[in-house]
């Protein structure tokens, strides 16, 4: 969560003042002057002969209330100050500034970015689901469906056509989801891989919001409240409204359908919670919220219902369906929770762009912040849990591994061993697109590339090497490969990068539990044939090894 920031009132104003100008209020230690900059409008301020610049509202995110602090504030949307354009280096500035005079909180669990959206296939990652050894994840603003055997390398299986894609679940071997706006439309996969529209809700729907199993029969509901039901995917009964004579407006919207002590609860974006034990005859739940009453997330954990709130911040549970329970509310009565996941034995909640977890499902505490907006979907697969978010220009993905305490090591010295070097180690410490840049150097008839990072660690019970990079196109066309050593002589196999482009993913390599001390990361040129002398580049943003849990031989 390197871009993500949180700051008070008084530097809300240094950055977001008055219309017209900055403002500079007074902070401890004296914040810098306004002062003019490049397009002669009072957007900037000085610090140490530094540019400082950003605005708050780019991309459309706005300064917020968020979670139990005052105000957020995520740099990393940062692309113009009052009309001026950010660059990546006065980007980064800003950031290292605001973290060192105004730290953010620390959480238990480290989330690391898996994959970033495009703009163009999806802004928000709304559902997410696991079936047969893949995770699949569907989008906002791209209608798009996507897959991964192991969470970084993904690939779009499918493009509906639709705007928006929900609801991904398993039933009777095979996965579905419900795509939204133009049409009610159901799309199904026998593989995960090969999809097909198999079936068209009656027109008048505009779209499937939700999708649920109840007694060996598949549910889809819709956007103007109707509940439907098929016992093969394909067939579809003519459906039951929980809302008589409702239009397919956002207030409508089923967003969840969960079984629970042999009944089917469905949730509505405006309020109204309704069960059934038939699926056919509905009656409404009474259920208390403050403010606005909209729901959203939803799971059973631990013998008991919860849903949350997307109005008033709220966490509610039940035993038996009849007696309702608040067990967690946001500060000042907001807050949008949109997903629920049980994980390794406790109950994650998104609270904004928040994510809160409970072991008994009483007792809250934050674990992440990894949006300025919401984190739509949470599921686990294959022993991590991951995070989908509404982080436009194009959603993005986290996951974590839910040890704690979590350390991420950064390296602290670096050698050259072959390379013409731009900039330093510190560049690869932060990822705010300022890379170190190594270019091969000619040598005995042929070009050469060797260059090691070396990075102190606590140790743990799961050790995590993450790099972000890319090659040039250039050169003789040959990529580079990534190793690592505790000794600094034995070196083990990591990958190869071959990306030409930038892109916002990261290469993952798991490593076995280490007792403290340090690694060091090695990058290679894969090609030192005699007259190869082309000098190819290699571009690292970003390098650090996440350690968690405690390591094996301390106590």
């Amino acid at each position: 969560m390197d871009a993500m920031r949180f700051i008070r009132w008084g530097v809300v104003i240094l950055f977001c003042g008055a219309v017209g100008g900055w403002a500079a209020a007074a902070q401890p230690g004296g914040p810098p002057p306004v002062v003019v900059d490049r397009c002669g409008r009072c957007h900037a301020t000085e610090i140490d002969g530094r540019c400082l610049a950003g605005d708050c509202r780019a991309q459309g995110v706005p300064v917020i209330r968020a979670g139990p602090r005052d105000w957020s504030l995520a740099t990393d949307f940062m692309v113009s100050a009052l009309g001026c354009p950010l660059t990546p280096g006065e980007r980064k500035t800003v950031t290292e500034w605001l973290d060192a005079v105004f730290p953010g909180p620390r959480y238990p669990l480290t989330w690391t970015e898996v994959y970033s959206v495009s703009a163009t296939r999806g802004w928000n990652v709304v559902t997410l689901t696991s079936w047969r050894e893949h995770l699949y994840f569907g989008t906002e603003g791209g209608g798009g469906i996507f897959r991964s055997r192991d969470g970084v390398a993904w690939e779009e299986v499918a493009s509906t056509g639709h705007d928006k894609v929900y609801g991904l679940t398993a039933f009777r071997g095979a996965v579905f989801a419900g795509a939204y706006n133009p049409r009610p439309e159901i799309w199904s996969s026998a593989d995960g891989r090969a999809w097909a529209r198999v079936a068209t809700l009656p027109p008048l729907q505009r779209g499937v919001t939700a999708l649920g199993t109840f007694r060996n029969r598949l549910y889809a509901g819709t956007g103007s409240g109707r509940v439907y039901r098929s016992a093969d995917g394909r067939a579809w009964d003519q459906g039951v409204a929980l809302v008589p004579g409702s239009r397919d407006t956002w207030g409508h919207w089923i967003r969840f359908l969960v079984e629970f002590r042999g009944r089917l609860y469905a949730g509505l974006e405006g309020g109204g919670l309704f069960r059934s034990r038939d699926g056919n005859a509905w009656s409404q739940v009474p259920v208390s919220l403050s403010g606005r009453p909209g729901l959203r997330g939803a799971a059973v954990f631990g013998g008991r219902l919860y849903i949350g709130s997307t109005g008033t911040g709220e966490i509610l549970r039940t035993q038996d369906g009849e007696r309702w329970e608040t067990v967690f509310k946001g500060p000042a009565g907001r807050g949008y929770v949109a997903a629920m996941a049980v994980f390794d034995g406790a109950l994650y909640a998104s609270f904004d762009g928040t994510v809160l977890r409970s072991h008994d499902g009483r007792a809250w505490e934050p674990v992440g912040e990894i949006s300025p907006k919401t984190v739509e979907a949470l599921a686990p697969f294959g022993g991590e849990l991951y995070a989908g978010t509404d982080r436009p220009p194009g959603g993005q993905l986290f996951r974590t591994t839910g040890l704690e305490p979590s350390t991420k090591a950064v390296p602290v010295r670096e050698t050259a061993h072959a390379g013409a070097v731009t900039g330093s180690y510190l560049d690869v410490q932060t990822g705010y697109q300022i890379p170190e840049v190594i270019e091969e150097t000619l040598a005995d008839g042929t070009s050469a590339l060797d260059h090691r990072w070396t990075i102190p660690h606590p140790g743990g019970r799961r050790l995590l090497v993450a790099v972000r990079g890319h090659r040039s196109a250039g050169g003789d066309g040959e990529a580079f490969a990534f190793s690592m050593s505790t000794d600094g002589e034995r070196f083990r196999d990591l990958f190869v990068l071959g990306e030409t482009e930038e892109t916002r993913g990261y290469h993952l390599i798991p490593l076995p539990s280490l007792p403290p001390g340090e690694v060091t990361i090695r990058v290679q040129d894969t090609d030192r044939a005699p007259g190869r002398t082309a000098r190819a580049r290699v571009s690292i943003d970003h390098i650090y090894l996440l350690a968690e849990g405690t390591p094996p031989n301390r106590p």
